[in-house]
């Protein structure tokens, strides 16, 4: 949901800048349900016919698995035929890992001092990196944030609903720890979040929906619109459900 929709009360902090309450569901009927009750008010009925959507370019169309050709077949549908570039989107990203290290590793300091080996240790790495990193790259990840967002809410002049893929290949298994990006393996761990990182910084509502496929995993793509725009990514999600 946007960023401060949806009540964070009795939500254990992360990073404050960056925390919503999204929630799951088995249809998009049931998400929508929970959403409004979540935020205290229904959302406005609508259509997609007269949505402007486009795909998100650039960095969201780097590095993809072949089977996520299927988004093409995805925005055909959608009578789609534009392409929207994020400004800066890998510095995003870069600034997004800063902003969760960094936070995550101070408000963790006690007990990662106290009780550091009940971590895991990749989780207990990346936060004791973050409390190391010097505060000038902090400020300048939190001014770039800043000026992320603002040039992603210009782009809603121009276009109601953009659609990336979620991640860059089809769900691995759980046990796997590595997963192909441009034929080379590379860590799940590090790699599954390319495309979801970048737009944590823009208070936008995003809706991670599955694209089915016949007998093959289906494809996880974002939706993403304008904040407090709930209602446009609910109203697509719900064409592609049916």
């Amino acid at each position: 949901p946007t960023h401060g929709a949806v009540p964070v009360d009795g939500v254990f902090p992360f990073v404050d800048a960056l925390d919503v309450v999204g929630p799951f569901a088995t249809s998009v009927s049931d998400l929508r349900r929970v959403y409004e009750v979540m935020c205290g008010h229904a959302l406005p009925s609508r259509t997609t016919g007269n949505l402007r959507i486009a795909r998100l370019g650039g960095w969201f169309q780097r590095n993809l698995d072949p089977d996520l050709d299927a988004l093409e077949a995805l925005l055909t549908a959608c009578n789609s035929t534009t392409t929207i570039e994020l400004p800066e989107a890998e510095r995003a990203r870069a600034a997004a890992f800063v902003l969760t290290a960094a936070e995550g590793g101070h408000r963790h300091r006690s007990a990662l001092h106290t009780h550091g080996a009940q971590f895991d240790p990749a989780t207990r790495d990346r936060l004791l990196a973050g409390l190391q990193l010097p505060a000038s790259a902090v400020a300048d990840a939190q001014r770039f944030a800043h000026w992320f967002a603002n040039a992603v809410h210009a782009l809603w002049d121009d276009v109601d609903v953009l659609i990336a893929p979620a991640t860059p290949c089809v769900a691995p298994r759980i046990d796997q720890d590595t997963i192909q990006i441009d034929g080379l393996p590379v860590s799940a761990r590090a790699n599954l979040g390319i495309f979801t990182q970048p737009l944590g910084l823009a208070a936008c509502p995003v809706l991670a929906a599955p694209l089915p496929r016949p007998g093959r995993l289906p494809l996880g793509v974002q939706l993403i619109a304008a904040p407090g725009r709930e209602d446009r990514v609910f109203a697509l999600a719900a064409h592609l459900d049916d």
